[in-house]
């Protein structure tokens, strides 16, 4: 008979309720699923699984991993002899925490063959209530206080409680945020650059042109009105005022008003 450490293996009664027992091949398996009941969050649950072999031939176990982090067992996966007469016990330990899921299978082999334990989770219904069910900050800009909201926590039970571990009970929280940004109104701007098209003029005449340019949030902001010219980015009034091109000397801006000026 072969062993493996953390595995307990014991001689039990012969009289097994067969109603409560998963069986294969003269192997039962009790009790027949695992139910956690009344799981909450922070709180470890363990349950112990034990397999006995009701035959008259031994029998080759594996005891494989769940399929889900959140059910841990003590494995078998090199597998054990277990002998007629002879049980062994494992322990399958559930720790939930959102979002975790409810149900596993643990594959327990039994001489080639496959057989899916059920693991199953309740959780637990708390007495208290949380009122509002949902909270909403509204429109906050960035940098300023959105003002305070209140919770409250109802016992609906007949005693006092006190809370000792994390309850299942969740209060969602929605808040648009202002993200600073400027935006330019003009029937040419499309995205970052707007199209300053001047129309035909004459010697002596000028040209104007205006858009509005609102900063949506409450931080102060700056900004630099460019010209492309040979296919560069350039600040217009910096150029204006240094270079000697004529193109750049005809253009002027006044960033109170936010209009542009062509003289010709």
């Amino acid at each position: 008979m072969l062993m493996q450490e953390g595995i307990d293996i014991q001689y039990i009664p012969s009289s097994i309720d067969q109603s409560v027992t998963a069986q294969l091949d003269d192997v039962h398996i009790y009790p027949r699923f695992i139910e956690f009941n009344e799981a909450s969050e922070g709180i470890t649950c363990q349950r112990r699984i034990t397999i006995k072999n009701t035959g008259k031939k031994p029998a080759f176990i594996k005891v494989h991993q769940a399929k889900s982090i959140s059910f841990q067992v003590k494995s078998l996966d090199k597998g054990v002899i277990l002998n007629p007469g002879l049980n062994i016990s494992t322990v399958v330990t559930y720790s939930f925490r959102r979002p975790s899921l409810l149900s596993t299978v643990i594959p327990i082999e039994v001489n080639g063959k496959i057989l899916d334990y059920r693991v199953i989770c309740k959780l637990l219904n708390e007495g208290i209530d949380v009122e509002p069910k949902s909270i909403d900050f509204g429109i906050v800009d960035i940098g300023y206080s959105s003002g305070i909201k209140v919770i409250t926590l109802k016992n609906k039970g007949g005693q006092s409680t006190r809370i000792k571990s994390v309850p299942n009970i969740r209060i969602p929280f929605n808040v648009k945020v202002i993200v600073p940004k400027l935006v330019i109104y003009h029937p040419n701007a499309t995205g970052d650059f707007t199209l300053i098209d001047f129309s035909g003029t004459v010697v002596n005449t000028r040209k104007y042109d205006s858009f509005v340019l609102r900063n949506i949030s409450s931080q102060v902001a700056s900004y630099v009105v460019l010209g492309e010219i040979d296919n560069e980015l350039v600040c217009v009034r910096y150029h204006a005022a240094k270079s000697q091109l004529v193109s750049f000397k005809m253009f002027s801006n006044i960033p109170q008003t936010h209009i542009i000026i062509l003289k010709y």
